[in-house]
């Protein structure tokens, strides 16, 4: 978590979409972690915290059609965007979704005319575990 709140801050961003499970959010962690670093975490509704659930369980159950699961995800993104037009990126605060929409580097904000990018906790993890062993 503090992982992905420091490289978030690190390239600049203030305000985030965060895309987690209810427990995690019910936690706090990475809220917490987010506003220790001076970012501003946006949570999504109830209706498409809902739709962030049904996701998470389709990839629990291998259910996954990836172009269907990343449109629902964007869905929640856009959603997001719609919510606060300062967020700049969006956290995947869920890694079971990052194994899944990891490989995708954001989405183009067409409105605003401007690309969200995408944080995974899996990739900033695995940056950082190949800075560290090339030290």
């Amino acid at each position: 978590l503090e992982l992905t709140a420091q490289a978030v801050a690190n390239d600049g961003h203030g305000t985030v979409g965060l895309v987690e499970v209810d427990g995690t959010i019910k936690a706090g962690l990475f809220v917490e972690a987010m506003k220790r670093h001076g970012i501003e975490p946006i949570l999504p509704d109830a209706n498409h915290q809902a739709q962030v659930m049904e996701a998470v369980s389709d990839i629990k159950w291998g259910e996954v059609d990836r172009e269907d699961l990343k449109h629902r995800l964007e869905n929640v993104v856009l959603s997001l965007l719609a919510k606060n037009a300062n967020i700049t990126a969006v956290v995947w605060g869920c890694t079971d979704i990052a194994a899944i929409i990891g490989e995708y580097e954001g989405i183009d904000d067409e409105a605003k005319g401007r690309h969200i990018e995408y944080y995974d906790t899996l990739g900033v993890l695995a940056e950082e575990i190949v800075r560290v062993s090339n030290m």
